[in-house]
């Protein structure tokens, strides 16, 4: 196991959640980017791994299962799928640090470049407790990379991304 050193402002990319205003225009079209209508329900039990905020979600909150494409650009490599959010607005808004419950879940980090072209010799499987704030900062100790998506390894949903800054 490699302990992962922790991300901070001062490192070279920042972890980031839905574009708020990507995410503004959903919530009030309530249109998804699949054109499908936004269904908000009360969440039962909690713990479902928000990408608005990226904390998880606690019970009795509103939430949407909603079709997202995190992608900043258009292009082959572009992708979408389901991502849950606060329905409604998130209580605290990301702060740039990847945050810690993301350690304990398997990840596949995809890389790409300032041409949005991946970089398949980058892309690495993180098991929990392997170290994925290392393996960000190795990743991003390469400078072809300008962005990391990060995807969950069992439901294949984006987690969140990691943009060099």
């Amino acid at each position: 196991m490699t302990p992962s050193r922790p991300s901070t402002l001062l490192s070279t990319y920042l972890v980031l959640g839905t574009d708020p205003d990507q995410l503004e225009v959903l919530r009030h079209s309530g249109i998804d980017h699949h054109g499908v209508p936004v269904q908000p329900f009360e969440d039962a039990a909690g713990d479902w791994p928000l990408r608005c905020c990226l904390v998880d979600s606690r019970s009795g909150e509103m939430l949407a299962i909603v079709g997202w494409s995190p992608f900043p650009w258009n292009g082959a490599y572009r992708m979408s799928g389901p991502v849950v959010i606060h329905a409604d607005g998130c209580p605290t808004a990301p702060n740039g640090l990847l945050p810690p419950a993301f350690e304990e879940r398997r990840q596949i980090l995809r890389c790409y470049d300032g041409s949005h072209l991946q970089i398949y010799d980058l892309a690495v499987l993180v098991e929990p407790g392997d170290g994925l704030g290392a393996a960000l900062d190795s990743i991003f100790d390469d400078p072809r990379v300008e962005l990391v998506q990060s995807f969950n390894v069992l439901a294949g949903c984006w987690s969140f991304t990691a943009a060099r800054h």
